[in-house]
């Protein structure tokens, strides 16, 4: 696998993604396991609790945390793929300074530019 956002390639394996789950899970991941749950059964209740908050993200976890997402995204979503290369100029929008300049700015907008298409009419 392949972390796009530092360009490196990350692997794990069956162990290191049990060993997380167990861990981060505890009692939890023991049910799920005498349930024969699936790999994507135990990254929903790490979802669960990650989203929760049960889980109360510490320097200690962390790691364990990075690697569950991972494993997640890669079942859910599957693999990234970078779309652009980095000699690719990328033009990011900025709503918030597009938002702080209109509102520090003394003119109106133009309400025509935030019009998409004109209403139907409704007879």
């Amino acid at each position: 696998m392949v972390d796009t956002a530092a360009g490196t390639s990350q692997a794990y394996s069956a162990d290191d993604f049990e060993s997380a789950a167990e861990r981060l899970l505890g009692k939890r991941y023991k049910v799920l396991k005498e349930l024969e749950a699936t790999p994507a059964q135990i990254c929903s209740a790490f979802s669960e609790a990650f989203f929760s908050g049960e889980l109360g993200e510490n320097d200690e976890n962390q790691h364990d945390i990075s690697l569950m997402l991972t494993v997640s995204t890669d079942l859910f979503l599957g693999s990234g793929q970078q779309l652009l290369t980095d000699s690719q100029q990328q033009k990011m929008p900025q709503p918030k300074l597009e938002l702080a300049d209109l509102l520090r700015s003394d003119v109106p907008p133009d309400r025509g530019v935030f019009v998409l298409s004109n209403r139907p009419n409704i007879d």
